[in-house]
């Protein structure tokens, strides 16, 4: 099993330098180990973790090979540490940057947002002011319209009575119809209403064009009162629309912002995956190679082991067969003796015999040869039963008197061939590569004596004369 890899920096968390003494480093942890004990830290939920972090700092640093075997990555560990730290900082700074300038923002904006709405007050009460003047001005105006109006009619109503007067159908049927005088005092009494009705007129015209225009100054300051307050508001409606707008860019932002954290993440996390598997795999190849090391050790063991084991057995094998050619030579040395003492006692036998032999040959020749001079005697007839006689055909003696070979057995079986020297008991002739040897009367004879004794040359002979 693969170990654990270390990413936490134990000199830290305990408080001392890499090269603090066991006495220094234990004084430190017996002295965080009661602050930091979950304990007396009950409201802290990760107080469990880094109990359990700093004991394991101690269990690592106190043990000597352990603390050896830190120490090697502990360089790469500090610089870690250090620049995640330098990160983390960086990272603070920057988001304390941009909380303040948010604060700001905000503070401005919140700013401009009270000033805009206590314009947009103002307007909305300047607006309701105007409309309550126009309204109060118009009704003023509709009343002064009204009473001119009543005041020209008076005078129109005046105007067509003295044109009624004085036109001629009042001077024609003023015969018939008497009208009535009208009195001097009637008559200043109906110019002064007249005049009064004139005067008033002209101040009420007058008054009426003043409010008239005064209405028209109103009704054109609502309106830019009005345009004031559509502008302000699509202002702040295009700052709302602006700010949703930027907030959905933020909220973008920090979407991808987000996503490419999580893809360096995983980035991260599978360069130190492949990192982990590439450590792994080297610490496998290293034990593979070693164990192959340890294998080759072994083998070559073995392989010394059964070639000293080979060589002792090949060495107790080549005295053994030595031993045992020894032997064979000494048997074979005393075989060769015996069959020396063999081959001499017949060689002995064998002279013995030849001499045997050679002398029955010679008797036997002298015994035919009196057989022969005997047979001469005797007439034509016994002659020719002496040529049918059982005499070899290579014989000297053949037609010369009969055989010795006359005997019992009649060679009629079929001889057996015999390997080697032998000597013809017929004609005593010596036979280098072999012999034939008779089975019935185990005489040993060679090939042209055996067709004569089995009667094949004497058949031959008679077939061919028949």
């Amino acid at each position: 099993m693969a170990p654990v890899e270390i990413k936490d920096d134990y000199y830290d968390i305990l408080g001392v330098s890499n090269t603090a003494t066991i006495e220094i480093i234990t004084s430190s942890y017996r002295r965080l180990a009661l602050d930091r004990h979950p304990d007396k830290n009950p409201n802290n939920p990760g107080a469990t973790a880094a109990f359990q972090l700093l004991s394991c700092a101690y269990q690592t640093i106190k043990d000597p090979d352990k603390r050896r075997a830190y120490d090697k990555e502990w360089p790469n560990i500090k610089r870690t540490q250090t620049a995640q730290k330098e990160a983390k900082r960086r990272q603070e700074e920057f988001a304390e940057a941009e909380r303040k300038k948010a604060a700001e923002d905000n503070a401005k904006k919140q700013k401009e947002k009270c000033a805009r709405e206590e314009r947009l007050r103002h307007l909305e009460r300047l607006r309701s002011k105007y409309d309550g003047d126009i309204f109060e001005l118009r009704r003023v105006v509709r009343r002064l319209e009204a009473d001119t109006k009543r005041l020209q009619d008076q005078d129109n109503e005046e105007l067509r009575k003295e044109r009624e007067r004085n036109s001629w159908w009042a001077y024609v049927t003023s015969p018939f119809y008497a009208p009535q005088k009208e009195t001097e005092e009637e008559k200043q009494t109906r110019e002064v209403e007249r005049l009064q009705r004139l005067a008033s007129k002209r101040i009420k015209e007058q008054d009426l064009a003043e409010k008239k225009a005064k209405l028209q100054g109103w009704e054109d300051a609502l309106k830019d009162t009005n345009n004031k307050i559509a502008a302000d508001k699509a202002k702040e409606e295009e700052e709302a629309r602006l700010q949703a707008a930027k907030m959905q860019e933020k909220l973008r932002r920090a979407k991808e912002a987000r996503r490419r954290a999580e893809e360096e993440a995983a980035e991260e996390e599978r360069r130190k995956r492949w990192e982990e598997a590439q450590a792994r795999k080297q610490r496998e190849e290293a034990q593979a190679r070693k164990q192959r090391e340890e294998a080759q050790a072994r083998m070559r063991q073995e392989q010394a082991a059964r070639a000293a084991r080979e060589a002792r057995e090949a060495r107790e094998a080549q005295e053994a067969w030595e031993e045992q050619m020894r032997a064979w030579r000494a048997a074979e040395e005393r075989r060769k003796a015996e069959e020396d003492r063999k081959a001499e006692e017949r060689r002995k036998t064998e002279e013995k015999r030849k001499q045997e032999e050679k002398q029955k040959a010679e008797a036997e020749k002298r015994a035919r040869a009196a057989s022969w001079a005997e047979t001469a005697r005797k007439p034509p007839k016994a002659r020719n039963e002496w040529f049918d006689s059982e005499v070899p055909y290579h014989s000297p003696f053949r037609g010369s008197g009969p055989s010795k070979t006359s005997s019992a057995c009649r060679h009629e079986m079929f001889w057996p061939k015999l390997n080697g020297s032998h000597t013809c008991q017929n004609c005593h002739g010596i036979q280098r590569r072999f012999a034939f040897q008779c089975p019935g009367c185990n005489m040993i004879a060679c090939a042209g004596c055996r067709q004569s004794l089995r009667g094949e040359r004497r058949r031959r002979r008679r077939s061919r004369d028949l």
